[in-house]
């Protein structure tokens, strides 16, 4: 496998060039694809989290059951490449999180801010603190309160 990605990213255009994505974890095999788990198809993140580490953790139980050091070595790198793709998707499971609640709070400021609805009314925004009293003057402050946000189409 390490001498297959080496080839891969060897051929593949410069980052420089803006040719590829310099944090890109190369091709995706879609070997375990065609299976069903559980009831559940198999997908890359069920494959990155946890088929692909618990298998090299199986391969590394068993080189420590007959006594080969190496076993432990494999065993704790699956483990460790299994929490730290858990937290790849984690953080980007908390961007998308983020890129909804913005949209919400774009959308339903001005009802929480200006109008002072309830946060029941308004998915769940709320204003904090103390507001001007004059509904006008609150008006007037939205557009420096909303996050300017330009959203792109996609296709």
């Amino acid at each position: 496998m390490c001498i297959q990605r080496r080839r891969e990213v060897s051929r593949l255009p410069s980052v420089f060039d803006f040719g590829r994505y310099s944090l890109s974890t190369g091709s995706y095999q879609a070997f375990f694809t065609k299976y069903i788990i559980g009831g559940r198809t198999v997908d890359i993140r069920l494959t990155e989290t946890i088929i692909e580490p618990a298998f090299f953790g199986l391969i590394g139980l068993a080189l420590m059951i007959i006594g080969q050091p190496v076993g432990f070595l494999i065993l704790i790198c699956a483990i460790c490449y299994s929490l730290s793709y858990f937290a790849t998707y984690w953080q980007g499971d908390n961007f998308i999180m983020d890129k909804i609640d913005e949209m919400i709070l774009n959308e339903e400021y001005v009802n929480a801010f200006v109008d002072g609805m309830d946060p029941d009314d308004t998915r769940g925004v709320r204003y904090y603190g103390r507001a001007p009293v004059d509904p006008e003057v609150r008006r007037q402050m939205v557009d420096s309160i909303i996050v300017d946000t330009d959203f792109v189409e996609a296709k």
